[in-house]
């Protein structure tokens, strides 16, 4: 008995129908007119009572209507939203070209008149030298000749003594002769004049030393929209934190900035610096008597730098040294410090006004300056500043008091040109609610690029662009973290107070005041985060 069913799905092969064709792929002389719901394909008649059999079948000009609405809904949604879209990200495109173009001519132009800067300086150096040189050439030259004059006329003089000894011996008596040497008198040549001598020392490292005074040209990629910027792949950290080292800390700290042989420590009611190893033993101390030290930051070279609260100075400890230098005294209240990777002073201040984000040379000279608080707010005072490695943008954590008189607490992210970005704790879809709806304080880069944001004394790690990766420490009970900081390597320091509790009763009572340093223990901890 002949089959029903065409050869070609025998052999395992299913015909398909192309897009427009209104006859059957698998009875090629007959018209589609059915639609098979169970396997989502049109059908023609043969088909409804062979391999369709039993399925859900429905006329195409019944389900026609619903998929002109598919149709009308992607075209509405394409020409009211994605062209839309498309069109205007074009536009921001060209924008960007622009930008582009007009960002990196003018970053050439500037480049050029620092190099004529330059040039006109070591030209001006340069006869600067040939002129000491000239004025050297002479003065020698002078001394030279006096001297000559001085030896012909000695020449001179003894060569009539010898003339008249000569004459004497031929004609004179013995009594004249007798006289004659008596009278002889062979002075010393005088001495040589001292000359001025003079040398020059070429530069042997003449590129680098070019490149210093030329400037520095600082280059980095950022991806073109910062709202699609990636966030770390979370399987990159440990599934749990792992305390490395705990120890209770010689100080109250403000502040901690980790060196390669430990940390070191400041309280901003304190003039007292220490350097305390990963086990709490303390390496070094500094006194600064002059005023209270308000923060802390380390150099790439490794130097300790430090702002004062009452005289307003800028101070650097040299990694060879434990005197304190003071370099420049700012003109307000410093409040927090930070080295750039360039080696310039990052410096946030405040007065009766505002709160201030500036940039110093390390001899003082202001290079940017900008408002450390955003439009809408009173005042604000900013208390800590961290750079990224791999950006280059700065965090500043703030405390702000707004129009309607209440205080809230920020992260405001800048540039190397200290333009304001966004800001992490208030702004952004991608936040987590959690992050979003609190304020922070407290903020720190890792190597990474990754934040670390102390919230109501939760740890938390945030990508550069404030989207949550992850909780690191978590606060339990009495517990209150008051500095954090992270080594190179990726170690986090956190300094935190653990309130101690009066035994009263079975469960005891939190001591009254947590100001006071006897109601609390003090202790650091160093914490890994990242797998190996």
């Amino acid at each position: 008995m002949a089959s029903n069913v065409p050869l070609t799905e025998l052999q395992g092969q299913i015909p398909i129908r192309r897009k427009g064709n209104t006859k059957c792929s698998v009875h090629k002389t007959k018209d589609v007119i059915l639609h098979c719901t169970d396997c989502s394909i049109l059908v023609c008649l043969s088909c409804s009572i062979s391999t369709h059999s039993g399925h859900t079948l429905t006329e195409i000009s019944d389900i026609a209507p619903q998929k002109k609405d598919v149709l009308q809904d992607f075209i509405h949604d394409i020409e009211n939203n994605k062209l839309i879209q498309l069109q205007n990200e074009m536009q921001s495109i060209e924008n960007k070209i622009l930008e582009n173009d007009t960002n990196f001519k003018d970053l050439g132009q500037q480049v050029k008149k620092q190099g004529q800067v330059c040039k006109k300086q070591i030209d001006v150096l340069t006869d600067e030298f040939v002129s000491i040189c000239d004025s050297l050439e002479r003065d020698n030259r002078d001394l030279l000749m006096k001297y000559k004059e001085e030896l012909q006329q000695r020449y001179t003089s003894l060569l009539e003594q010898v003339r008249e000894c000569k004459e004497i011996l031929q004609t004179g008596t013995d009594i004249l002769v007798y006289d004659s040497a008596s009278d002889l008198s062979a002075e010393d040549i005088s001495e040589a004049p001292v000359l001025h001598e003079a040398d020059f020392h070429p530069c042997t490292l003449i590129t680098d030393q070019l490149r210093k005074a030329l400037g520095m040209l600082n280059s980095f990629s950022r991806p073109l929209n910062t709202f699609s910027e990636t966030i770390r792949s979370k399987e990159e950290f440990l599934d749990e934190s792992v305390g490395l080292t705990k120890f209770k800390s010689p100080m109250d700290c403000s502040s901690i900035c980790p060196t390669t042989s430990g940390a070191w420590l400041c309280d901003n009611d304190s003039d007292e610096l220490m350097l305390v190893d990963a086990k709490g033993q303390i390496k070094q101390r500094i006194q600064y008597t002059d005023s209270n030290i308000m923060d802390i930051s380390i150099s790439q070279a490794g130097n300790l730098w430090f702002c004062c609260r009452n005289n307003f100075s800028i101070n650097e400890v040299p990694a060879s040294s434990i005197v304190p230098i003071t370099r420049f005294a700012v003109d307000a209240w410093p409040t927090c410090i930070c080295i750039s990777k360039e080696g310039n002073v990052v410096v946030g201040t405040k007065d009766m006004k505002e709160g201030k984000l500036s940039i110093y040379t390390t001899e003082g000279q202001l290079m940017l300056s900008t408002s450390a608080y955003k439009k809408g707010s009173v005042l604000g005072t900013p208390f800590s500043i961290s750079e990224c490695s791999v950006t280059g943008r700065f965090a500043v954590t703030s405390w702000e008091q707004k129009d309607d008189g209440t205080w809230s607490s920020y992260v405001r992210v800048y540039d190397q040109e200290l333009k304001f970005r966004f800001d992490i704790g208030e702004n952004g879809e991608e936040r987590e609610t959690e992050i979003s709806s609190l304020c922070p304080w407290g903020a720190v880069y890792d190597s990474k690029g990754n934040l670390f944001v102390v919230v109501n004394n939760d740890v938390k790690l945030m990508s550069g662009t404030g989207q949550y990766l992850k909780t690191i420490i978590k606060c339990v009970g009495s517990f209150s973290v008051a500095a954090i900081n992270v080594q190179p390597d990726d170690v986090l320091w956190v300094h935190v107070y653990t309130y101690k509790l009066e035994k009263r009763g079975m469960f005891g009572k939190l001591l009254k005041k947590r100001s006071d340093s006897n109601a609390r223990n003090s202790e650091i901890k160093t914490v890994k985060y990242y797998k190996d």
